[in-house]
C-alpha cells in the first residue's frame, strides 16, 4: 500500500453504503462500522482528518516506483499528515451517511471538515487552492484531481445541507482548476496529464 491509496480508501468509504442499497448485502458490516469509527477518530479539532504514521510502516512517502509519472516528494515530519483529496472523498462519504441515517453527527462532522478545508485553502478573490508548501500535506502533481475531489465533496455536502460556505469554497476551487491549471483544452477536453510521457 502506498500513500496514493489513502485517497482510494475514501472512494470505498463513499461507495460502500450505496452498493449495499443496490445489492441488499450486509456482508462484513462490522468492517464498515469500524471504518466509520476510525474516520471519526481521525478528525482533529480543526475539522481536518489526519492520517497517522505511527505503527503503519506502509505509510511511507515513496512514489519513486511510479517515476517519471509522479513527482518525488518528502515524507512529512511528525506522526501524521493530511491529504486533501482524501478529505474531499470523506466529505462525500459523510454526506451519504447523513442522508442514509439522518444522524446529526455526520452533518456536524461534515461542517467541521468544510470549515477546516476553508481554513486550509489559500483564498484570493474568486479562486482558492491548497498550498503544497505546508509540510503536513501529501500530494502528487495532479493538482486538478486533488482539488476536484474536494469540489465534488463540497458540492454534495452543500446540496443536501444548504451550508453555503461549502458551495462557495467548491466554486473557488473550480475557478482555480479551470482558469489556472491549464488542465483542459479550449473545447473542454482533458489535456495530456504528463506531456513528456508517451503513456
Amino acid at each position: 500500500v502506498d500513500l496514493g491509496d489513502i485517497g482510494i480508501l475514501g472512494m470505498f468509504v463513499e461507495a460502500l453504503p450505496l452498493l449495499r442499497i443496490v445489492s441488499g448485502s450486509s456482508q462484513n458490516y462490522h468492517v464498515e462500522q469500524r471504518w466509520l469509527e476510525v474516520i471519526r477518530q481521525m478528525q482533529g479539532p480543526d475539522g481536518l482528518l489526519y492520517i497517522p504514521k505511527i505503527g503503519r510502516p506502509w505509510c511511507v512517502w515513496n512514489y519513486s516506483k511510479f517515476a517519471p509519472l509522479c513527482l518525488p516528494g518528502k515524507e512529512p515530519p511528525g506522526d501524521h499528515y493530511l491529504s486533501p483529496y482524501f478529505l474531499g472523498r470523506i466529505l462525500g462519504a459523510m454526506t451519504v451517511y447523513l442522508l442514509l441515517t439522518g444522524d446529526s453527527k455526520w452533518k456536524n462532522a461534515g461542517k467541521k471538515l468544510v470549515d477546516g478545508l476553508g481554513n486550509l485553502a489559500e483564498v484570493k478573490g474568486k479562486k482558492a487552492h491548497f498550498s503544497f508548501t505546508d509540510p503536513l500535506i501529501i500530494h502528487d502533481n495532479t493538482a486538478a484531481l486533488t482539488h476536484s475531489w474536494c469540489i465534488q465533496g463540497l458540492a454534495k455536502y452543500a446540496m443536501y445541507t444548504g451550508y453555503e460556505p461549502a458551495l462557495d469554497l467548491a466554486g473557488k476551487f473550480a475557478h482555480w482548476v479551470i482558469e489556472d491549471l491549464h488542465y483542459f483544452g479550449p473545447d473542454g477536453s482533458f489535456l495530456r496529464e504528463y506531456p513528456g510521457n508517451p503513456r
